[in-house]
């Protein structure tokens, strides 16, 4: 399919033929509307300006009634607000989890490199072959110093996992966590942080994919997740009602993690507010109805 190339006038137009108000709000002239599509990408804009086209699934594009770019443009911020809020935290869980995963390894498997032997893991190991191969490839990199003290050439076999995991993804640790077939390391961590180790490797799981999405300003508002974190159905007493495939099941994990971390932190007080502060924005992270 071949696409044309449009100018940033070129794309205003088109949002204003399709109905919507340009100037107002924040927006006092064209060129402001031209300077957010220039500086956000027309795509990311048009991602969110769907909510407010009402039929698009028939092909029509055009805006409720009303409508104006600067209404568009708070839900962007407000989205922007929120990725960054999580972010925050889930990045004190990914430190903690992979560090303390790392120690519980290494104190049981020893320091060798177990982690790069496909016995380690269960023959039901999604993509196995290609787990292994993309963390050899990462520990090969030529500037990893750290990792340079052991290996010898290509060789591998003495890089400690408590070295290795820290050039490791989220989602690698993951899954070491959820497929290694001595399950005593994970269910140990789970452990010490007094979370449930059920659903642990499923929390993470959630965890990693949500970090990539805010990592990669993905948006979030009326976004529904394939995977999600399950919930203990005593956290959900205290929480709003939200629906399957909401972001919202794996922010209720999160908040407990962070709990469990750090017992004075103010972070799930934060967002609770932020969500309270922006009931618009928060209908479409409980009920997401993305178009």
């Amino acid at each position: 399919m071949t696409k044309t190339f449009r100018g940033l006038s070129e794309l205003r137009q088109i949002l204003h033929d399709r109905g919507l108000t340009i100037v107002g709000g924040t927006i006092s002239d064209d060129s402001g509307a031209e300077t957010h599509l220039y500086d956000s990408n027309y795509y990311r804009f048009s991602g969110y300006a769907r909510q407010f086209q009402p039929d698009t699934g028939d092909g029509d594009q055009s805006f409720m009634s009303g409508t104006r770019y600067a209404d568009i443009q708070v839900f962007m911020a407000r989205d922007t607000e929120f990725r960054l809020l999580l972010f925050e935290a889930l990045s004190v869980v990914e430190v903690c989890v992979r560090s303390r995963f790392a120690h519980e390894a290494g104190a049981i498997f020893g320091s060798g490199a177990f982690y790069l032997d496909s016995e380690t893991y269960l023959d039901i190991t999604p993509r196995l072959t290609q787990h292994i191969e993309k963390m050899r490839t990462d520990l090969l990199r030529p500037k990893l110093a750290t990792v340079a003290r052991y290996r010898n050439g290509e060789d591998l076999s003495a890089v400690p996992l408590w070295v290795a995991i820290e050039h490791m993804s989220f989602g690698t640790v993951a899954k070491m966590i959820g497929y290694f077939r001595d399950i005593s390391a994970a269910k140990t961590t789970s452990e010490k942080l007094s979370v449930p180790w059920e659903g642990f490797h499923s929390t993470n799981h959630s965890f990693s994919i949500l970090r990539n999405i805010c990592a990669h300003h993905g948006q979030l508002w009326n976004r529904r997740i394939d995977i999600t974190a399950p919930v203990l159905g005593k956290l959900k007493r205290f929480e709003p009602k939200y629906d399957n495939g909401s972001v919202y099941a794996t922010i209720i994990m999160l908040k407990k993690y962070v709990r469990m971390i750090d017992a004075q932190s103010d972070w799930p007080a934060r967002v609770d507010l932020f969500l309270d502060l922006n009931p618009d924005f928060a209908a479409g992270i409980y009920h997401p109805t993305p178009k």
